[in-house]
């Protein structure tokens, strides 16, 4: 038997004591050490937008995690290795004490670096596919990031380490704002509506931003996103719809400005998973800086809790941990 999450179709979720997995020819069994709450979890608990259907299995939504083979056996990947689970959304089960696994799911992990570092390394992963999808070939001299969460920071981050020159950030938080300026944006501003294009203009001298990255995952930013574009630029859809269905969305200053949008989804389906063995990589080295970022942490058995505290933002939240200690 094993802790897990357990969902409910009302959105209620609760720790409960579920049969272990047994894993199948070509899986791993990973015990999870540490597990993070994602914004995209909140939108499955909260709204029921996610990538599975109910009746949830244990573990679900939880996709964020590291632990160590137990049972099963890949190249390089014998029992007792750490390495980082990046489960496909439809399947994932990371809030789960136990993980039955494909090998080609899990990355491996360095020794010596703090779990609660390389547990970023999957929210980074997914950062960096994304912006191999919304990346110009001509490059991007002007960016703006919508929402400073953790997603928004790594964005921060990577736009400054591929030397765009100009990164407007906007935040409803003044905690996440501040975090957004001390990592390079050049302004951080709150999330009034209109507030991001006018910066936007004024700091690139009314040209607008190349690349807009949306990752706040409301239909008001997008709409902010959007507003904030140069003619012919890229809006970057990284958040998650607000509701099923139709949303509302500004596409007629979308086509006026001659801008063009992408969205981005299953990262964790690119094969080699290269994306998330550069994002290990680049947290290795301190190229990527997450020191500090897992602000709070929760046992699993109070997931509930924990999702909830992830939600609030209360207490300078920006990124919720889940821990499985005890028996």
């Amino acid at each position: 038997m094993m802790r897990a999450a357990c969902l409910e179709e009302d959105g209620r979720i609760t720790c409960r004591l579920v049969p272990a997995p047994r894993p199948r020819s070509g899986e791993l069994l990973v015990r999870t050490e540490l597990a993070a709450v994602c914004g995209s979890d909140l939108h499955a608990v909260q709204g029921g937008i996610g990538a599975a259907s109910p009746p949830y299995h244990p573990g679900y939504p939880g996709h964020e995690g590291v632990g160590t083979v137990v049972a099963g056996e890949a190249s390089g990947l014998a029992p007792g290795r750490s390495v980082l689970t990046v489960p496909e959304a439809p399947t994932a089960s990371g809030f789960a004490e136990y993980q039955a696994l494909p090998a080609g799911s899990v990355v491996p992990l360095p020794v010596g670096i703090p779990p609660a570092r390389l547990v970023l390394a999957q929210h980074l992963g997914t950062v960096l596919a994304a912006l191999d999808r919304f990346w110009s070939p001509d490059g991007v001299d002007h960016a703006a990031v919508v929402g400073a969460g953790s997603a928004g920071l790594l964005f921060v981050q990577e736009l400054r380490r591929r030397d765009v020159r100009t990164i407007v950030v906007s935040d409803p938080d003044p905690a996440r704002r501040e975090r957004a300026r001390a990592l390079g944006a050049e302004a951080a501003i709150g999330a009034d509506a209109g507030a991001l294009g006018e910066s936007v203009l004024s700091v690139t001298d009314g040209r607008g931003a190349d690349l807009v990255v949306e990752a706040a995952g409301h239909d008001a930013a997008r709409a902010e996103a959007v507003a904030a574009l140069a003619d012919h630029g890229t809006l970057g859809l990284f958040g998650l719809p607000e509701r099923t269905g139709s949303a509302p969305f500004p596409f007629e200053t979308l086509f006026r400005r001659r801008a063009s949008a992408h969205a981005t989804y299953g990262a964790q389906s690119e094969p080699g998973l290269r994306s998330f063995r550069a994002a290990v990589d680049l947290i290795e080295r301190g190229t990527v800086n997450v020191d500090g970022w897992l602000t709070h942490t929760y046992p699993i058995e109070r997931i509930g809790d924990a999702i909830e505290h992830a939600a609030s933002r209360r207490d300078d939240a920006l990124k919720i941990g889940i821990t499985f200690e005890g028996p």
